[in-house]
């Protein structure tokens, strides 16, 4: 692992520690291992790369759960999972996912927009 690497994956546990609370729960794997590596790509790339990476880690912040004991694990567990070869797979996997919900947001949004306005408009008899 690279001094580079390695630095990004404690930043990472780091900026959890801080950031993380809630009840204690068993948490998803793939959940922490895309928030660990959205955190290392946060810092490296062109601007762009960053911008997705930031938006993956913040999207994957908020579904971490368990103590700070229990993340602090997960995120340990996963970083030792992730190497300079496979992070980029992992980021792009974790992006994707970030995307189609997403998209499925913005679907949910234009049929509560469209219900609003059928509401609004006035009926004809």
């Amino acid at each position: 692992m690279t001094q580079a690497f390695g630095i990004a994956v404690a930043a990472a546990a780091s900026v959890l520690l801080v950031a993380a609370a809630g009840p204690a729960a068993a948490q998803d794997a793939t959940d922490v291992r895309c928030f660990v590596a959205a955190n290392i790509f946060t810092k490296a790339g062109d601007d762009k790369s960053k911008a997705a990476a930031q938006n993956a880690g913040f999207f994957y912040l908020g579904r971490l759960r368990g103590t700070p004991a229990q993340i602090e694990t997960a995120i340990a567990a996963q970083a030792r999972t992730l190497n300079p070869q496979n992070a980029g797979t992992v980021m792009q996997a974790c992006a994707q996912a970030v995307e189609v919900k997403a998209q499925e947001l913005q679907t949910i949004g234009q049929r509560l927009g469209q219900a609003q306005a059928a509401r609004k408009a006035p009926s004809k008899k």
